[in-house]
């Protein structure tokens, strides 16, 4: 494995820029937070993760634009995006004033400060982290398989229950651990071939038994063999429906696991917060058409103690009392707060964004690709507003712009 991961000369220190070295800070900050938090007080954890992404953010979108590194329409997309939104909560049904309206539009666009950070490093100088993060997710394999107790009780309360077979690396939560195996797997399957890595990054997937990792795993793997394929796209996906077959037979009791918590979460009182939250943002959407019921009201971090949630009835939920889980539906969260036409508004723009980081690689197709799993992901995850899955539609995008369909080996970055 180490001769696997040396092979690509990812450690080259005479080669390491000031801004490459704030960039991995940066990724592995944002990737590793909870652990990396388990050392610091719990009262400054957050802060120093936001101070390091908009410190990044600062100094390399300063330094893009100097050198004009920095494409002019990640940054015009980004306040796009930002102003749009912005509107659209103070004109929401039940705005909370114009200061909460901005801060909450600030803290939902993350996903913007990570596409312009990312357009200007550009996709083949990313790719270089890949391998790193291979690295360091295989010793979250390796530690958490070793110390189990240890690994369990850093894991925060907010995550809910958790299974000690289920293993959550240095992520601490087992879909962001078995999401990025998902990726991973991918990369060493399509563009850096790898029986060995990949066949770890598979182990890292299953026994992280994350239903959401499983279904992201053939989002990509069946995307990756259409786009890289030369044969007919029917043969393709039959092979690749009957090359999924036995991930599902190890993996369907925690699918069928989901499926009842989805069947539950139509009693309120026993559901599953994110459907509940994606339900009752639906139904938002409608009633305050086309608006929404504005920033910091439904399902974001800024919505404790809102009337909103009085009004549906969903008030005296302990994990709506206590801020659990309220704004991991990034669909129900934006659907109620920012209304259709913010659902409309985003949704463009994001494309738009990750399109950015390598504009001349990405085809229209991708573009629906891209959306899709953005989509598929908000349903239960706050991607837009969350670092972490900011980070990986970024990898996303690193691996379709250095992609070469045809080619039997990957050139991942500029030697």
């Amino acid at each position: 494995m180490i001769q696997s991961l040396h092979r690509y000369s990812i450690l080259r220190l005479h080669r390491v820029r000031l801004t490459d070295a704030l960039m991995v800070a940066a990724i592995l900050g944002v990737l590793y937070a909870e652990f990396l938090r388990q050392f610091l007080p719990s009262s400054i954890g957050g802060l120093i993760q936001h101070g390091v992404v908009m410190g990044t953010f600062a100094v390399v979108i300063t330094r893009g634009i100097i050198q004009k590194a920095l494409p002019h329409s990640a940054l015009i997309w980004l306040l796009v995006l930002a102003s749009g939104l912005g509107l659209l909560s103070i004109l929401g049904s039940h705005s909370r004033g114009i200061p909460t309206d901005l801060i909450s539009t600030v803290l939902l666009v993350k996903l913007g400060y990570i596409a312009c950070i990312a357009a200007v490093f550009g996709p083949d100088r990313l790719a270089r982290l890949i391998p790193i993060l291979s690295m360091v997710q295989v010793m979250g394999l390796f530690v958490n398989l070793a110390f189990p107790d240890q690994i369990a009780t850093m894991i925060p309360q907010v995550y809910g229950w958790l299974d000690r077979s289920d293993l959550v690396g240095f992520q601490l939560n087992v879909n962001r651990f078995g999401i990025l195996a998902a990726l991973l797997f991918t990369w060493y399957c399509f563009l850096r071939p790898d029986p060995l890595l990949a066949t770890l990054m598979l182990i890292c997937l299953v026994m992280s038994g994350s239903r959401s990792g499983i279904l992201m795993l053939i989002l990509f793997v069946g995307y990756f063999s259409v786009r890289g394929s030369n044969r007919n796209i029917t043969v393709s996906l039959i092979a690749f429906i009957f090359a999924c077959l036995p991930i599902g037979f190890l993996l369907r009791d925690a699918l069928m696991l989901g499926i009842e918590f989805m069947r539950q979460s139509l009693m309120v009182e026993t559901g599953y917060i994110r459907t509940i939250m994606l339900m009752h943002g639906g139904k938002l959407a409608v009633e305050n058409f086309p608006f929404g019921t504005g920033g910091g009201t439904f399902g974001s971090p800024l919505s404790l103690g809102s009337a909103v949630y009085h009004e549906i009835g969903i008030a005296q939920l302990p994990t709506v009392l206590e801020g659990h889980g309220i704004n991991d539906s990034g669909i129900g969260s934006l659907l109620g707060e920012y209304g259709l036409l913010g659902f409309a508004l985003v949704s463009i723009c994001v494309v738009q964004l990750l399109k950015t980081v390598a504009p001349d690689r990405i085809s229209a197709a991708d573009q629906i690709f891209l959306l899709i799993v953005f989509l598929m992901g908000s349903l239960f995850r706050a991607m837009i507003s969350s670092y972490y899955y900011a980070a990986l539609m970024i990898l996303l995008v690193v691996m379709l712009a250095v992609h070469r369909p045809g080619k039997k080996r990957q050139k991942a970055y500029a030697p």
